[in-house]
């Protein structure tokens, strides 16, 4: 074997070494219990994806692609050729080796930018950006060591999952109901930003509160909404924000002096009222772990749009909240979600709860199991390797 297949053996050898849950002090789930490797179909793939990408790094990965200005579809440029072989060497681009002018951007290259783009949480536009190309830059073996993150992750999650729960990919940005082995509802979500992190935890979802209020999370209060409230008087009485003292008396807003208030000097509790407003929206679903992370509505839908969504401060925003509340509580598609007595004084928009509307709580009749995983690769029941980025850095603390 020469030196440098030697080497590359070497480091994927010692790469490969399974980690401990103590490398990642986000991990909250109940480790599996017995020997042996997971068998669940997402691991499974997974092992084979990464037996594939051992094998291209041990071939010399693919090349890598030269700066410069953006490529464009339709243009010549002699850059086609490195782009065209990295995507074929990854398995995005499969038709033939080129026109018969090698530096055109054609059609088939276009559509393998965007089936890359797709699978690396990337804009699908069939551009080659320089974020595109970025991650087109990134080293086979750095691909090699991300699969094996994700399975070591694989080897501590439970082997049994149960008959039916809900499994929420942060990196991923993704949540699905699982019934019987088979994904049921998928939907995009919105989880904690890199300051103010989701952990991995395992939970249970037991009901669905109806236009809830919201608890503003001190952390929320004295670092988000304190210096608004500072240059602004009527900032949280415009947002329905109602203000506590310790002992839960209701205070005025308007007679708080605030600018002496601090982060460190902060006796009041924040409570906004159900509404339009309301940042939960219309649903809230409620756990029981004790980071106070739960799932819910949000107003700001167009926020779902964007490929990278970590973005809350920890809680998980749904895209499809009306679908999933009906699923839980039993409820045939398309119809009234939780039966009222009285219908509310003004209706409204999708993700916006109603003014007026009384706060509800619906017990589920079957609750149900809740896994919040980071696993940034994944491979897709049709065989399509995901990768995205480690935006909390879990991976490149536990390697």
């Amino acid at each position: 074997m020469r030196a440098g297949a030697l080497a590359l053996a070497l480091l994927l050898a010692a790469t490969a070494a399974p980690g401990t849950p103590a490398q990642d002090p986000d991990w909250h789930i109940p480790l599996a219990t017995g020997a042996g490797e997971p068998q669940h179909p997402d691991a499974v793939r997974l092992r084979d994806a990464l037996a594939r990408y051992q094998q291209l790094a041990a071939a010399g990965g693919w090349p890598e692609l030269p700066a410069g200005t953006s490529l464009q579809p339709g243009q010549r440029d002699a850059r086609v050729v490195a782009l065209r072989d990295r995507l074929r060497i990854g398995g995005d681009f499969a038709g033939l080796p080129g026109t018969a002018d090698a530096w055109f951007f054609d059609g088939g290259l276009q559509r393998a930018v965007q089936d890359f783009q797709a699978r690396h949480g990337l804009p699908a536009t069939g551009v080659p950006d320089e974020r595109t190309i970025a991650a087109l830059n990134v080293p086979a073996p750095e691909r090699v060591r991300q699969l094996q993150s994700t399975l070591t992750r694989w080897s501590w999650l439970p082997r049994d999952f149960g008959p039916r729960y809900l499994w929420v990919n942060v990196p991923g940005g993704s949540l699905a109901l699982v019934e019987d082995g088979t994904t049921t509802l998928a939907m995009r979500v919105i989880a904690g930003h890199p300051d103010r992190p989701t952990p991995s935890f395992q939970d249970t979802v037991t009901a669905i509160v109806e236009n809830p209020s919201w608890s503003v999370p001190r952390t929320i209060a004295v670092e988000d909404l304190l210096p608004t409230q500072q240059e602004d008087p009527t900032f949280l009485a415009r947002l329905g924000i109602r203000v506590f003292d310790g002992q839960g008396r209701e205070q005025d807003a308007t007679r708080i002096d605030w600018q002496r208030l601090s982060a460190d000097r902060f006796p009041y509790r924040l409570r906004q009222d159900p509404g339009p407003l309301n940042s939960l929206g219309r649903l809230k679903f409620v756990l029981g772990n004790p980071w106070d992370i739960f799932l819910h509505d949000t107003p700001s839908r167009r926020l779902f749009d964007l490929n990278s969504r970590t973005l809350s401060s920890g809680c998980i925003r749904l895209e499809n909240p009306e679908e999933l509340a009906r699923r839980l509580v039993g409820a045939p598609s398309g119809a009234t979600l939780l039966p009222r007595e009285s219908s509310p004084r003004v209706s409204s928009g999708r993700g916006v709860a109603p003014e007026g509307a009384p706060t509800r709580t619906v017990k589920l009749p079957r609750p149900i199991a809740i896994y919040v995983v980071y696993l940034t690769s994944w491979v897709t029941p049709e065989g399509v390797v995901n990768f995205r980025p480690d935006v909390y850095g879990r991976d490149a603390r536990l390697r």
